[in-house]
């Protein structure tokens, strides 16, 4: 009994470790400088590998502009 109660316990607390809220800070860059760069900043909740791929597809560089993601 003591045993059952002490995996489960590990096992809660386990799956509640892995969601946790990241921010994805995504700057944007003017090579022009016609813009001042922007920052804009997400917050995901899940874990950290997933978020981390959602956070660098953000990424993308279009004529002039770059926008750059990464997880904080």
């Amino acid at each position: 009994m003591k045993n059952l109660l002490l995996i489960s316990g590990f096992v809660i607390l386990s799956l509640a470790s892995c969601k946790k809220d990241y921010v994805c800070e995504c700057t944007i860059t003017d090579k022009d400088e016609i813009f001042p760069d922007q920052i804009k900043t997400i917050t995901y909740r899940g874990k950290k590998d997933d978020v981390e791929n959602t956070c660098t597809t953000q990424s993308k560089k279009e004529d002039n502009i770059t926008t750059t993601c990464i997880v904080k």
